[in-house]
């Protein structure tokens, strides 16, 4: 018998694995193997919308962080609202959950 795969809040991208969430793989209704989000899962609130707040735990700037917001928006048609990982510095298109920028990549 095969074994089951669930998947929770999990995004994949080549050649990074899981990024976000978790993935149980399931055989006989036992858990076989866990794979946690980069982070390693846990406590907290990993995501805001706040963003004095992102800018404050990811120690970025002003200028830094609206360099980021701008050059990620350009891409993306009207002005999507957004969040942003604490841990990894992602910005994320909440409409679509996709990743569309970093805003460690401007510090």
């Amino acid at each position: 018998m095969g074994a089951a795969v669930q998947m929770a809040g999990a995004a994949v991208l080549a050649g990074q694995g899981v990024v976000s969430g978790s993935i149980a793989v399931y055989d006989a209704g036992k858990i076989v193997a866990m794979l946690r989000s980069r982070n390693g899962g846990g406590g907290g609130n990993r995501y805001t919308t706040d963003k004095k707040y992102a800018q404050k735990k990811l120690n970025i700037s002003d200028r830094q962080f609206n360099k980021a917001i701008h050059d990620a928006k350009q891409h993306f048609e009207g002005n999507p609202d957004m969040k942003f990982d604490l841990i990894t510095g992602d910005i994320i298109d909440q409409r679509s959950g996709e990743i569309i920028g970093n805003l460690l990549d401007y510090k």
